[in-house]
């Protein structure tokens, strides 16, 4: 069910919907296509059409190396998720989305494979501010990436239908053609309330092995597993904690030489107003993090970039996607690098190494490094960005205030307005000094 929504925030979404209303109307589609939950040979292709209707996905290797795979979903629906199995390892396939009413449609996407390197994109926070994740996108979808990993925040309102039109339309490009791997933020929740989590789960497939279904998850690409948790979920509970404790066990039994990736939304550690997020920061989640020697912690939650190592658990803060900008105000002994900049981070994974590059958005290099198993490994200096950078993004939408369950509880969040008054006015700041 969709809310009713101010005048303010229907003007704002108009605007942003019609960026693509013309290229979601050429196709039959109101959102997608989009790839999702990759697991061993097989991988889903989602759409949602704008009448009810079957669809067919034919998916084809690139150079002939194997046979066509084609599935049909029946029935008068909107919303089709078409699991495609018996894929070949390594193998990039081009599909078709077809079915009465639909034309154009489709993408491709490549298939994990066991030596498994490769190129993948790491951002957040794509809320709010409309003309930031719009230019994010667009360069992301230049990278040429097999999977993203979105840390979370999608939208600003979980419960609202139009966000979730913005979002598809402007992560089109990237997203026909990418796996999408994301975590829950509190934004898909919204306060104490369900309906944001169920929209979240409407649209996102995953392995629904842990305690919440499509949001408690894990995948493998190759030698790489990513668990993805609900960071606002009680990690007292001893449930909880068993899954997490049994997945990345179960990642380093079956690859003890693989990477480790854990992500949540909001993460142990950030230089940003939030700071750490109490609830796992000294908690048993961070002794199985440490005890199964995770390679890496990834978040967002706090709209900047930030690269640390705290006492070996090293982590990045990516979430600078769209939403506005946070000052970089808690800095420790583990922060090694923090920007208050739109970017996203773009991942090498190459066999024993892998080397992330965080990219203004309009193509600058805010960091390099090159992280190993047991440290960063920074071989060079960040590029300084351009002299001259770019006008700054100024469209939002109604609602860009954070609000984050269980706030009060935390000791980790200012206030629902302090932040978001603290946001705007660094922006202005920002702008002042630099002439935009």
């Amino acid at each position: 069910m969709t809310r009713p929504r101010a005048p303010a925030a229907l003007a704002c979404a108009a605007g942003a919907l019609g960026l693509a209303a013309e290229a979601l109307a050429e196709g039959g589609l109101r959102k997608g296509p989009w790839v999702m939950n990759p697991q061993g040979g097989a991988l889903s292709v989602l759409v949602e059409r704008e009448e009810p209707g079957p669809v067919t996905v034919t998916a084809t290797p690139e150079g002939g190396r194997g046979p066509v795979v084609s599935v049909q979903s029946f029935g008068a629906s909107h919303l089709h998720g078409v699991r495609l199995s018996g894929l070949l390892p390594g193998v990039r396939y081009r599909y078709e989305v077809t079915g009465p009413g639909l034309s154009g449609a489709g993408g491709s996407f490549l298939v994990p494979a066991p030596e498994g390197p490769g190129r993948f994109v790491v951002y957040g926070d794509t809320r709010c501010v409309v003309d930031a994740h719009a230019l994010a996108a667009r360069a992301r979808a230049r990278g040429g990436a097999a999977f993203v990993l979105h840390t979370g925040d999608l939208v600003a309102d979980g419960r609202e239908g139009e966000q979730w039109d913005e979002f598809f339309s402007l992560e089109r490009e990237l997203l026909r053609s990418t796996v999408f791997i994301p975590v829950l933020g509190n934004h898909e929740i919204i306060s104490s309330e369900r309906e944001g989590i169920a929209n979240y789960r409407r649209y996102v497939e995953a392995d629904p092995s842990g305690p919440s279904p499509e949001v408690d998850t894990s995948v493998r690409w190759g030698p790489l597993r990513v668990v993805l948790a609900h960071a606002f979920e009680r990690w007292d509970d001893p449930e909880r904690l068993r899954w997490l404790d049994r997945t990345l066990g179960d990642a380093r039994r079956e690859d003890p030489s693989g990477w480790l990736f854990v992500v949540f939304h909001w993460g142990l550690s950030s230089a940003g107003p939030h700071g750490p997020n109490r609830a796992l920061r000294g908690s048993e989640a961070e002794v199985i993090l440490r005890r199964h020697r995770t390679d890496l912690v990834i978040a967002g939650h706090d709209h900047l970039y930030e690269r640390g190592d705290d006492q070996g658990l090293r982590y990045l803060v990516s979430g600078g996607a769209g939403a506005p900008l946070y000052p970089v105000r808690r800095r420790s002994a583990a922060t090694r690098f923090a920007a208050s900049e739109h970017h996203y981070v773009r991942g090498e994974l190459d066999g024993d190494h892998v080397t992330f590059t965080a990219l203004r958005i309009d193509g600058a290099v805010l960091d390099r490094c090159v992280l190993d198993h047991a440290r960063w490994r920074c071989d060079e200096a960040p590029e300084p960005p351009p002299t001259t950078p770019p006008k700054p993004p100024r469209r939002r939408r109604g609602r860009c205030s954070c609000v984050v369950p269980g706030a009060g509880a935390s000791g980790g969040v200012w206030g629902v307005v302090g932040v978001w008054a603290l946001g705007l006015w660094v922006s202005a700041r920002r702008s002042s000094r630099r002439g935009w």
